[in-house]
């Protein structure tokens, strides 16, 4: 039982953090130039694959 509320709660903790990390990269375009933010999303692509 332990278990399963420790990884419920690792989860929700990834979560929260991934959707912090989103944020940021959102603001984080707004201020890069153009060039910098295709390399980033060529990279971030490349990471999921």
């Amino acid at each position: 039982m332990k278990n399963y509320l420790l990884r419920l709660l690792s989860w929700r903790l990834r979560i929260e953090l991934e959707r912090q990390i989103e944020k940021s990269v959102r603001s984080a375009w707004l201020i890069l130039p153009g060039s910098t933010r295709t390399t980033l999303l060529l990279r971030k692509v490349d990471k999921m694959s």
